[in-house]
C-alpha cells in the first residue's frame, strides 16, 4: 500500500473505516482531520475506482423476487422464501430451520418476550440458532403425547433460552387433559397461571403450521380419534400454535377449547409479531389458510409454496 498514491491510500482508509468498522462520516473526518464532505467524496471515489466491491447475496438461498411478491400480496411485515424446486416438507426441514434461524436472529432483541410452539421445524430452528440476546422464552403450547423429545415445546423453550442466557418459562403440562375441571384447576396453579398471563403480552411468537389434509401435522397425529373426526367434519385445514382453522383462516371450535392448556386463538391474535416457519407442497393450502386469516406477520417458506400462494 505504501507505493500507492496518497489519494488512493486515503480512499481505502476511509472506505475501510466506513464500510467495515462502521464509523460515521463525522467520526472519520475528526480522526483524519479532514472535512466530512471530503470523507464523502473519498467514499464515492473508492466505489467508482473499484477499490470497494459489493457482493449481494444471490438467489441460491433466498428467492428475493418471490419474497417481495408474497410480502406485498399478503401485506406481511416480512416474507423470506427459500429458493429451489417444488419439494415435500420432509425434504425441507433442515433448510427451513437454518433460514428461519437467520430470520429469528434478526427479529429478536434484548428484553423481548418470545413464545415458542412445538414441532420438527422449530427444533431445526433451535439447532441452527447461534447468537441470541437475553430473552424471556415462554412455552406457548403444552406437550403433545408421543412427540419426539427434541421437538417438544418444553425442551425447545430451555434450548432457545440457553443460547442467549435468557430465562425460560416452561409450564410442564400436556397440551390437554381429560376433563374441563382438571384443566381449570391446573390453570389456577400459580406457576402455570403466571405463564398464561404472559401470553397476553408476548412480543413474538415462533410457530410452525400444520396441515390436516393432507395430514402433515403433529396435532393431527396425536389427536384422539373422536376429536379428529369432530374437527375434520367442521372443516379443519390447518393448525397454528394450537389454534385450529378452516380453509379461510377462521378459527373453528375444538375440544381443546375446554380441556386445553396452551395459548388460545385470542391470545395469538394479540402477539405483535407471529413468525411462522413452514414449507413443502403438502402444506401449501394450510399456509394459505393462515395467510387468509391474517394469523402471520412474518412467513418463512419455500419457493414451491410461494409459487402456489401467488395463484390463489
Amino acid at each position: 500500500m505504501t507505493n500507492l498514491p496518497l489519494s488512493t491510500i486515503q480512499a481505502i482508509t476511509v472506505a475501510k473505516a466506513y464500510f467495515i468498522e462502521r464509523k460515521t462520516k463525522s467520526q472519520i473526518a475528526e480522526e483524519m482531520a479532514i472535512s466530512r464532505f471530503r470523507v464523502a467524496r473519498l467514499i464515492d471515489d473508492a466505489i467508482e475506482r473499484g477499490l470497494v466491491k459489493f457482493v449481494i447475496q444471490d438467489q441460491q438461498v433466498i428467492d428475493v423476487e418471490l419474497s417481495q411478491q408474497i410480502k406485498k400480496k399478503f401485506n406481511l411485515d416480512e416474507a423470506v422464501v427459500l429458493a429451489g424446486p417444488d419439494l415435500p416438507s420432509g425434504a425441507l426441514t433442515e433448510q427451513l430451520g437454518k433460514l428461519g434461524a437467520s430470520v429469528v436472529e434478526e427479529i429478536l432483541k434484548p428484553g423481548m418476550s418470545v413464545g415458542i410452539a412445538s414441532g420438527r421445524v422449530l427444533s431445526a430452528v433451535a439447532d441452527a440458532l447461534s447468537v441470541l440476546p437475553m430473552l424471556d422464552v415462554v412455552q406457548a403450547a403444552g406437550a403433545q403425547p408421543g412427540m419426539e423429545f427434541t421437538h417438544n415445546s418444553i425442551e425447545l423453550v430451555h434450548r432457545i433460552a440457553a443460547i442467549g442466557g435468557g430465562k425460560a418459562y416452561p409450564i410442564y403440562v400436556p397440551m390437554w387433559v381429560d376433563n374441563p375441571e382438571t384443566a381449570q384447576n391446573l390453570l389456577l396453579e400459580p406457576s402455570i397461571a403466571a405463564v398464561h398471563k404472559m401470553y397476553d403480552s408476548l412480543d413474538v411468537l415462533l410457530t410452525g403450521i400444520g396441515s390436516w389434509s393432507p395430514a402433515e401435522s403433529c396435532m393431527f397425529h396425536t389427536f384422539p380419534a373422536e376429536w379428529k373426526k369432530e374437527v375434520l367434519q367442521a372443516g379443519v385445514c390447518a393448525d397454528i400454535c394450537t389454534t385450529i382453522i378452516d380453509h379461510q383462516g377462521v378459527a373453528i371450535p375444538s375440544p381443546l377449547d375446554k380441556v386445553g392448556l396452551s395459548m388460545v386463538a385470542e391470545q395469538v391474535r394479540k402477539v405483535r409479531q407471529v413468525v411462522a416457519i413452514a414449507g413443502g407442497l403438502e402444506k401449501r393450502e394450510a399456509i394459505a389458510a393462515t395467510l387468509k386469516g391474517q394469523w402471520v406477520t412474518t412467513l418463512v417458506t419455500d419457493a414451491g409454496v410461494a409459487r402456489y400462494l401467488l395463484t390463489i
